[in-house]
């Protein structure tokens, strides 16, 4: 009964999955003589995957975003975070005063290189980590992989709204190894865009973008956790898979 429902509650849809993932990449020579202009050959490792799964949850009261993360190295049960609606209420809203026109076409970019919304994605994180008593991933990592989560599911469901219309569950598991030239991040950003992506052209009807634009706002997710301008080549290799030179 319409009249009936809390405020607070959205009509659920039928159920949603979906699975992306995306490779790791490899540099095969001129990885350091392409910060000078030179061109580097690069592929992308199909073998080494990131996997990023995102489903809508089927109960009113769940948090609006939850995040799981599998180490695949290990056998322990996976760390979970989760946010409320209030939460990703609150912080789209801190969003909104450093991007005062949502519809602005540099919106998400503004964002991705702002300090202070960085430190906000990132304390949004932190206090999602702070009720965890054991951490089997490093607790940086945690909160960049999270941080980078926020970002993208900003940008994907907050620029003019508080968050994904129906909670959602978003499941990472990685086999591209961490701190070891292959991209790891650059897997990550990819694969959790396209699963967002695919949730919101499903959920709101808005178009899936083609693999450039997921490519882009990647890239966008990975900068804000890096706190700098990254070379595009990690995005294109993960997003686009086979082998091209590159000269950037």
């Amino acid at each position: 009964d319409d009249h009936n429902r809390s405020t607070d509650e959205v009509p659920l849809p039928a159920a949603f999955s979906c699975v992306y993932s995306a490779p790791a990449k490899l540099i095969l020579f001129g990885e350091h003589a392409v910060v000078f202009g030179s061109p580097a050959l690069v592929a992308s490792c199909s073998d080494l995957r990131c996997f990023v799964s995102c489903e809508t949850v089927a109960q009113q009261q769940a948090p609006c975003l939850t995040f799981e993360m599998h180490d695949v190295t290990l056998h322990d049960a996976p760390v979970v975070l989760s946010w409320s609606r209030g939460d990703i209420a609150d912080l789209c809203a801190q969003l909104r005063s450093i991007v005062s026109d949502e519809n602005a076409p540099d919106a998400q970019t503004r964002v991705a290189h702002h300090d202070a919304a960085r430190s906000l994605f990132l304390q949004s994180a932190s206090a999602s980590l702070a009720g965890l008593a054991t951490l089997p991933v490093a607790p940086d990592i945690l909160q960049l992989a999270s941080a980078m989560l926020l970002f993208a599911h900003w940008a994907v469901f907050g620029l003019a709204g508080p968050g994904a219309p129906v909670p959602l569950r978003v499941a990472v598991a990685s086999q591209v190894p961490m701190a070891a030239g292959l991209g790891s991040s650059a897997s990550l950003a990819v694969a959790l865009v396209a699963a967002l992506r695919a949730a919101a052209s499903r959920l709101t009807g808005a178009p899936m973008p083609d693999v450039e634009s997921i490519s882009q706002l990647a890239l966008w997710a990975d900068e804000l956790v890096a706190g700098a301008r990254l070379s595009g080549v990690y995005k294109t290799a993960a997003a686009h898979g086979g082998g091209f030179p590159s000269a950037k």
